[in-house]
């Protein structure tokens, strides 16, 4: 992972690009100035926003396949975890136990239920679980999901349409609503982290780097 200015940024992802060809370049654009560098190699470039048309799910399991059951479940569990946490970034609150074990019942009903079906669960399968349970601690959790299953801010709750199956991938946020900005980039992170166990499987290496740290 790197974090470097504007000015460096450009010459190292370049340098990476014509020395590592059998790894994968990521990069997180905040603010949408690196569109144009991907683009350049040949990569693609990617834009998130509520009228973009562009869909990425966080619970999605295409790069991490080659893992366990138990293994895509733990990954899935801490990464909704943080998706809860980066919803309530406004305050200064924190997670409790009950709210944990409440999320993490519900990443293993919502893969459970999509299983018997034969698909992968969305973020609506997990809003689903967590309305079915008893405590008000679920319903809480649920609350501050709501915004992101329904309406226009549901982007991550559809099927991925896109990929990273080109070497340089720019995914840029500059169109999300700064009260989103953080839950895009932990989903964002979340689809890097399953290509970094892709290319691990592969002998390949994931470069990350994320502007505007």
């Amino acid at each position: 992972m790197r974090s470097a200015s504007v000015s460096a940024a450009p010459r190292e992802m370049t340098n990476t690009f014509l020395l590592n060809p059998d790894d994968d370049i990521v990069i997180i654009d905040p603010a949408g100035e690196f569109g144009l560098l991907a683009e350049a190699f040949g990569g693609g470039n990617t834009l998130f926003g509520p009228e973009s048309g562009t869909y990425l799910n966080p619970l999605d399991l295409a790069d991490v396949s080659g893992q366990t059951r138990p293994k895509q479940l733990a990954l899935k569990i801490e990464a909704v975890l943080a998706l809860c946490a980066a919803s309530m970034a406004e305050g200064n609150e924190g997670l409790t136990d009950t709210e944990r074990s409440v999320i993490s019942r519900c990443v293993e009903a919502a893969y459970l239920e999509c299983d018997a079906e034969g698909r992968t669960p969305q973020l609506q399968d997990f809003y689903d679980a967590l309305r079915r349970q008893p405590e008000s601690e679920a319903r809480v959790v649920a609350l501050r999901f709501e915004r992101y299953v329904t309406g226009a801010l549901s982007m991550f709750n559809h099927q991925s349409n896109i990929s990273f199956d080109r070497r340089i991938t720019c995914i840029g946020l500059r169109e999300l609503p700064d009260n989103m900005r953080a839950f895009g980039v932990i989903a964002a992170l979340e689809a890097v982290r399953n290509r970094m166990f892709y290319n691990h499987e592969r002998g390949g290496t994931t470069w990350l780097y994320v502007d505007e740290v």
